[in-house]
């Protein structure tokens, strides 16, 4: 679920941000713009470590192209995969668990009968399956099911 990766990004700033400062300018751009964001790689929790920044590179237009070689720490999900989520919201489609930014949808006909009437109540924490993913462009989404063995209500 939680897995470090190593990134490539490229970024284009222009002339009147070149000076001193570049270096602190361009790491505050990058933790700004990556951090909370979705890739294929998962949702970009953190920037760990930033282990290369290019020279600039002058291009045609103007801008300087600078070339960011970085760790992150990434949320990606996997189908099949066993986590514990805490119940956000419930209504008469299912309920909306969280795994901190990820957020798992589990329909009422993945839930067994004895789950729904043991007490599944909003904030219980319970242990889920997932069954698919969706990664968008801001937000990662999953499917899960209480419909199999150690699954279901834990506090």
């Amino acid at each position: 679920m939680f897995f470090v990766k190593d990134f490539v990004h490229k970024i284009h700033l222009s002339p009147s941000y070149l000076g001193p400062q570049i270096q602190s300018l361009i790491k505050d751009y990058l933790y700004k713009t990556i951090e909370g964001s979705c890739t294929d790689s998962g949702y970009v929790i953190s920037v760990l470590d930033i282990n290369n920044v290019s020279e600039g590179i002058i291009s045609f237009n103007g801008l300087t192209t600078f070339t960011i070689k970085y760790k992150a720490l990434v949320l990606k999900p996997y189908k099949g995969e066993v986590v514990e989520a805490s119940v956000v919201e419930m209504n008469k489609m299912g309920i909306l668990a969280s795994v901190g930014p990820l957020t798992i949808f589990v329909s009422n006909h993945q839930i067994p009968p004895d789950i729904q009437d043991s007490g599944l109540v909003k904030e219980a924490v319970v242990r889920l399956k997932i069954i698919g993913t969706k990664i968008d462009s801001s937000k990662i989404y999953a499917v899960g099911t209480l419909n199999d063995e150690y699954l279901g209500i834990i506090s």
